[in-house]
């Protein structure tokens, strides 16, 4: 039975018309109007040819039919109506006892339009075994051309190459359209491009796929596409649902250290600390040669306190990437944490060596530390000079301009550390600390208002500061010296006649770069078990400045008036405390 199309319609128009006077022509005789002609527009060349091929299969002449199908399939464009052609064709091949020919017709009809469907009413059972087979001989043919496509893919996105990537994906889709890692691929091609929400609607797709089909995409690549939609959402601050897409990805793939180091910043963001530094540890097991994920790790240590790890990690990590400035930097912030300072002072040297002209901006940073490094160990001069290497990068830094303006103050030049220390201020204006140390400039320069308006304003910015509040306590006091007082005579405050009632040992660790003293013995009530001291405690600093002796500290003391409260900072089990002392 051969297939209906549909009848070609011509419609003649005609009209007559008598004859018209001409106007305004003197003597001019009548003028006809011409007859209408046939105005139909000459048939469809290829609706004209199916016509032919029909009654060709309609007058029984089969192989005229077949030639003239087979011109018609090469001239229709439309993938569906080459389909619906080829059918018929593979139908007379048939009828003419050609099976062997007929079978190639069905496979090209239904790669070519996979929906193609047979109403089997109309044909024999060995036709219709025929398009089963064909049917899926084509199925097995696209997907064969669609994977390659989606190789060739790959291919061209190693090679950057995303828009000849993008083509053979979108081919590939073409040929079998939920084709997972064909969308997977095209996902990243868009966040290489940089459109993040076309890239997560596509691995959310895979990930829909996976959920609804979990035979369909195999578990490695639900967990990538779990883990690139965590890593896209963390860029874009959504960073619960990044953590929830990473635990899922890492559940799937607990072998994907990139997943578990999106996964240590998202629980850090969300406030998960102990968390977090648990997911970069497993990223650097996995990783151990990924400066992020060694500096991830490092700074997670660093800002639990856990120095002693920080530097364990760190120093092994600028061992693998020794030319690694972000490494070196981290590794001075530890090494100054754990109170090795000449330590952290060769790292951030480094730092400076590793990136001279500050094009990774670490430079600057290595610079800031390094000025308060120096101005910790009274070295002003070099402070300064430090503070100013900063600045001459970046002079939007409110800690370079403090660390110059307390240089300056303590070298003398008490307009310059104004200046200075002004300018700190204003670039922080929310820090109590830039409003405290611009006051104690202008209370230095007798400048009694504004240094008053400026320890106000530390106090408003922190309600309780105590070293704010004393000086404002005295500058509101009413003076009680003479107009014209005598100079006294410097006297040395007596040392606190009390002791701290601890025994310390001198400790050095030099392959930590680490000296304090340890706490030997406390005495039952006295001072230092009063403060939380315990034994074993390392001593590193008291008020900031290093102890490596017994003798130090003694000496720290006796300068030291009665009950002023001294800070000490410790490692108590690799872990850094603060904790302050009130002398009696």
């Amino acid at each position: 039975m051969r297939p209906l199309s549909a009848a070609c319609v011509v419609v003649c128009l005609a009209a007559f018309a008598r004859p018209v006077p001409a106007q305004g022509v003197p003597g001019a005789g009548a003028v006809e109007v011409e007859e209408l002609r046939d105005l139909a527009p000459p048939a469809d060349p290829l609706r004209k040819l199916e016509a032919e091929a029909e009654a060709a299969y309609g007058d029984g002449e089969l192989d005229r039919a077949i030639g003239l199908y087979r011109d018609l399939v090469a001239q229709t464009p439309a993938p569906a109506d080459q389909a619906r052609i080829l059918v018929t064709v593979g139908w007379l091949e048939m009828l003419q006892g050609h099976a062997e020919a007929a079978g190639p017709d069905l496979e090209r009809a239904l790669y070519l339009a996979p929906e193609t469907r047979l109403r089997e009413e109309l044909y024999n059972d060995e036709f219709v075994r025929l398009f089963l087979d064909s049917q899926a001989r084509a199925t097995a043919a696209r997907a064969t051309d669609a994977a390659d496509r989606a190789r060739a893919a790959v291919q061209a996105i190693t090679a950057g190459n995303l828009a000849s990537a993008r083509q053979l994906l979108a081919e590939s889709l073409s040929l079998q359209p939920d084709q997972p890692r064909a969308l997977y691929n095209l996902a990243v091609v868009d966040l290489r491009d940089g459109q993040t929400d076309a890239a997560l609607a596509g691995f959310e797709r895979v990930i829909s796929l996976g959920e609804a089909r979990p035979e369909t995409v195999p578990a490695e690549l639900r967990a990538l596409a779990r883990a690139s939609a965590g890593l896209v959402y963390l860029t874009r601050g959504q960073d619960p649902e990044a953590a929830a897409a990473l635990e899922q990805a890492v559940a799937l793939n607990p072998a994907d250290g990139r997943a578990w180091n999106g996964l240590g910043v998202a629980r850090d963001r969300l406030g998960s600390r102990e968390k977090s530094i648990e997911a970069f540890r497993r990223a650097y097991a996995l990783r151990p040669d990924d400066e992020e994920v060694a500096d991830h790790l490092g700074r997670a240590l660093i800002d639990a306190g856990r120095w002693v790890d920080a530097v364990a990690v760190l120093v092994e990590s600028c061992g693998r990437r020794p030319q690694s400035p972000r490494l070196f930097l981290s590794l001075g912030l530890a090494e100054r944490g754990l109170g090795n300072l000449d330590g952290a002072r060769r790292s951030f040297e480094h730092v400076l060596e590793l990136d001279p002209t500050d094009g990774l901006r670490l430079a600057e940073q290595a610079s800031v530390f390094l000025a308060s490094l120096h101005l910790e160990g009274g070295r002003a001069a070099d402070a300064a000079r430090e503070a100013r290497r900063a600045l001459a990068w970046n002079e939007n830094l409110p800690d370079s301009w403090t660390h110059l303006g307390m240089a300056q103050k303590e070298l003398g030049d008490l307009p310059g550390a104004k200046e200075s220390l002004a300018r700190a201020a204003a670039l922080a204006p929310d820090r109590p600390e830039a409003a405290y140390n611009l006051g104690t400039v202008l209370l230095a320069l007798r400048d009694f208002v504004a240094a008053r308006a400026a320890f106000e304003r530390a106090v408003a910015l922190r309600p309780g500061f105590a070293e704010a509040e004393a000086i404002l306590n005295r500058l509101a006091a009413p003076s009680t010296a003479p107009a014209n007082p005598t100079p006294a005579a410097r006297t040395t405050p007596a040392p606190p006649r009390l002791p701290l009632g601890t025994r310390f040992t001198e400790a050095n660790y030099p392959e930590l770069g680490l000296r304090g003293l340890r706490v030997d013995a406390l005495e039952r009530g006295g001072l230092g078990e009063r403060a939380g001291l315990q034994t074993q405690d390392l001593v590193l600093r008291v008020d900031g400045r290093p102890l490596t002796t017994v003798a130090d500290l003694s000496q720290y003391l006796a300068g030291r008036p009665a009950r002023s409260t001294l800070l000490f900072d410790l490692l108590r089990a690799g872990r850094s405390l603060r904790i302050s002392v009130a002398l009696d």
